[in-house]
């Protein structure tokens, strides 16, 4: 994949407050063109507060959230074209098939083809499934479809909120193959938030640790291992998160 400097996620100084609790301190990062960006932290940590910020859903107190040089709360409508999300279990309706349901969901758009529902469809792998029914789906399969709803309208970000929770061994290892596959080959641009270690660095081009609200590093797996005193990312994460728990 070739290095491109285009920004697509910019966040600068984000903090976020719930009461009088500060549950996100002064966040600082960028997201660039093709990157699978892993933020990486234990249960709590602020990881889905901050997705859904970046999707707009809550507003940030402080700082500002740019996509695609779009600021989030200012600019929602430009900003958030750029994206496609699944921030819990995706839900389907279950009695329809899985084009059916990305039928209903492009109308939502109002510019999506039938050519790009098969489009999507193709890219997730759920072609030859995309006439059964949703109920007879499994978890990974819902997940896949999930995906494929959140490129329909073509965007250059997807936002996945822990993306494997309940696949089982083999179901993620497909998750983390057509992630790779949709940056490498499609040029997509992924921020998966995640507490599973072991699959944030087998998955990701960079990664961002967060504990306790507060960001505190951020670059590629082995160079964050290298300038620590630690053979493993796991002793390296653990020591930097004082022990908030092992992640795998």
């Amino acid at each position: 994949m070739e290095n491109n400097p285009e920004t697509i996620l910019q966040l600068e100084n984000v903090s976020k407050y719930f009461g009088i609790t500060q549950v996100l301190h002064d966040i600082t990062l960028q997201v660039k063109k093709g990157e699978i960006y892993g933020f990486l932290g234990p249960n709590g940590a602020g990881k889905t507060t901050l997705a859904r910020m970046i999707l707009g859903l809550i507003r940030c107190d402080k700082g500002s959230i740019q996509i695609q040089g779009h600021n989030i709360n200012d600019q929602y409508k430009q900003a958030i074209r750029h994206v496609g999300a699944i921030v819990e279990t995706p839900n389907f309706y279950s009695y329809l098939s899985g084009y059916d349901n990305l039928k209903l969901s492009a109308n939502v758009y109002g510019d999506v083809s039938k050519e790009q529902i098969l489009e999507v469809l193709e890219m997730v792998q759920m072609t030859e499934k995309s006439k059964a029914k949703v109920k007879t789906y499994s978890l990974g399969m819902r997940q896949r479809l999930g995906i494929a709803r959140a490129l329909l309208h073509r965007p250059e970000l997807v936002i996945l909120d822990e993306p494997t929770n309940g696949l089982d061994p083999q179901g993620i290892k497909e998750m983390r193959e057509l992630i790779q596959q949709l940056a490498f080959e499609k040029d997509i641009t992924f921020f998966i938030s995640s507490h599973l270690l072991k699959e944030v660095e087998m998955t990701c081009t960079k990664v961002g640790i967060l504990n306790r609200g507060k960001f505190l590093a951020e670059g590629q797996v082995e160079e964050l291992v290298a300038l620590s005193p630690f053979s493993s990312f796991e002793d390296y994460f653990l020591d930097l998160t004082k022990g908030a728990g092992v992640y795998v």
